[in-house]
């Protein structure tokens, strides 16, 4: 049954996301995220917990089917679960997990989030490089997938970001910027073209002033607080000013002084990435002598003046203004957050409640993603579910829920109907043991877990360990041992509470029970 079973999904048509199919004995079957492996894993439980035959079967399916025949791109996956277990055994080693050691574990949360960005932009550079062997039905098969890594590694590097700025920075360090991290995410995530490529097809002047499409890219530029790309724009018209009918010398005072006010916004942006305090910096900014310059000459301008006060009122941080401007949630938020700063050190609470703001206005489309939008209303909560229903990636919901964890960002209540972290930890060990190669990656990383919640919760009667152990024991009972050497290499996969969770509660393979005397 259960091989015939498995040959009707795989010759099937698969596609990607979730879905539901029915499978022999008629009950509804979940597909979604399967691992990088050889084979597929049917699970199938009675009431009692044993397995059995497959009642209820869980096949996960992490990219489409058909290119998992190259060996390639599943040990591009492999690689890539493999590494990043090792990033999250160092980082869970790095500190004690006693409470008293909580604020420790937070400040190195936010490089452990980093870490597994850039794994993800390797793997997709694996993956890019692969493509190019593919067939074209292939390729187009791929793009999808390729959207869905792109994403998660731009999640995770929000991620950083915000657990950086949620933890306490240590005692003596400068903390970083938040508006200027916020642009750099933007930056890294969402490209512009620059001005050098756009300046041959952009027309500067029309009417009396600059044309909408020039005016609409010098605004984007600002919004996205890439002063550069401004500056260069500002600068280009000086040369081009006896075009217009307009007095020279008033047009070069209020582009001058414009310009100005730019350079002091890039003199602010080199004081963040170097790591000295920027609030001081933009307290004088406001108070620049150029404000008054540029205001003083617009109302001789015309249509050019209108222009040049509404670019003023962007970079005062009009509320009006940047709303009519902001194209995206992330442009919005990053031009709230960073030009109607108050006098005083940015926290993560008023870009949370920027955001609801900036979400109930933005209009529902294809183009929202879910994991961020959470992520900026801080709702961690919400993301780990984003990650596995919208981006079908129970990797980063598994990881993100513990980060949690032990961050203690999402209380844990033995009420609570879901616990997060044991939810999904239990579809990454099932997502990792897809493949015979990857079972012991799975291992570890439930060996871990126990060993970290051993200590946190010490004294405690929460009951996660036991999950825990009982995961562990149910992955090693399910993996082929044919000879002794193989049954011991299993044994030891187990810690003790485990050995005694699969020998004990959970019925072991009559191999484990003969290795186990």
């Amino acid at each position: 049954t259960t091989r015939a079973f498995i040959l009707m999904v795989a010759w099937g048509p698969i596609k990607m996301g979730a879905r539901v199919v029915r499978g022999l004995d008629n009950r509804s079957t979940n597909l979604f995220s399967w691992g990088p492996g050889d084979s597929l894993d049917c699970l199938g439980s009675n009431k009692n917990g044993n397995l059995t035959s497959p009642n209820i079967l869980e096949l996960r399916f992490r990219c489409p089917w058909h290119l998992w025949r190259h060996r390639k791109v599943q040990q591009f996956y492999q690689s890539f679960y493999q590494e990043a277990q090792h990033v999250w055994s160092r980082a869970c080693q790095l500190f004690d997990p006693s409470p008293q050691f909580l604020e420790d574990r937070r400040r190195q949360m936010s490089l452990e989030a980093y870490r597994y960005s850039e794994l993800h932009t390797k793997l997709l550079d694996r993956l890019q490089l692969f493509r190019e062997t593919l067939s074209p039905a292939e390729r187009n098969e791929i793009e999808n997938h390729f959207v869905l890594v792109y994403r998660a590694g731009r999640a995770w590097h929000l991620i950083s970001v915000i657990l950086e700025h949620l933890a306490q920075p240590a005692e003596g360090e400068a903390g970083s910027d938040l508006a200027l991290d916020l642009a750099h995410w933007k930056h890294a995530h969402f490209p512009l073209h620059s001005y050098a490529d756009l300046s041959s097809t952009l027309p500067k002047w029309a009417g009396g002033g600059l044309s909408d499409a020039w005016l609409d890219q010098l605004v984007t530029y600002i919004l996205d607080f890439r002063i550069d790309q401004a500056q260069e724009m500002v600068r280009s018209l000086a040369p081009e000013l006896h075009m217009i009918p307009l007095p020279r010398d008033a047009s070069q005072a209020a582009l001058q002084g414009l310009e100005g006010l730019l350079v002091g916004l890039l003199h602010i942006e080199d004081a963040g990435v170097s790591g000295r305090p920027v609030d001081a910096a933009w307290r004088e900014w406001r108070q620049r002598g150029e404000w008054a310059a540029v205001e003083r000459t617009c109302p001789s301008l015309g249509r050019l003046g209108e222009q040049l006060m509404t670019v003023l009122g962007v970079l005062r941080g009009d509320v009006d203004q940047l709303s009519a401007w902001a194209r995206s949630l992330e442009q919005g938020l990053v031009a709230h957050v960073t030009f109607r700063r108050e006098r005083r050190r940015l926290g993560l609470a008023g870009p949370a409640n920027l955001a609801e703001d900036l979400l109930e206005a933005a209009p529902p489309g294809p183009a929202r993603d879910p994991v961020i939008e959470s992520l900026v209303r801080l709702d961690f909560q919400a993301a780990v579910k984003g990650f596995a229903d919208g981006l079908l990636d129970w990797w980063s919901a598994a990881h993100l829920a513990d980060l949690c964890h032990r961050g203690s960002y999402i209380p844990f209540s033995p009420n609570f109907s879901a616990d997060l972290r044991n939810f999904a930890f239990k579809e990454l060990t099932g997502l990792l043991s897809s493949s015979g190669r990857l079972w012991q990656v799975a291992a570890a990383y439930l060996r871990s877990a126990m060993e970290f919640d051993e200590v946190a919760l010490a004294g405690t009667a929460e009951p996660r360990s036991n999950v825990m152990a009982a995961l562990l024991a149910d992955l090693v009972r399910r993996q082929p041992a044919s000879t002794d050497r193989e049954c011991r290499r299993l044994l030891l996969a187990c810690s003790p509470p485990a050995r005694a969770t699969g020998l004990q509660v959970v019925k072991p393979a009559p191999e484990l029970a003969e290795a186990a005397g």
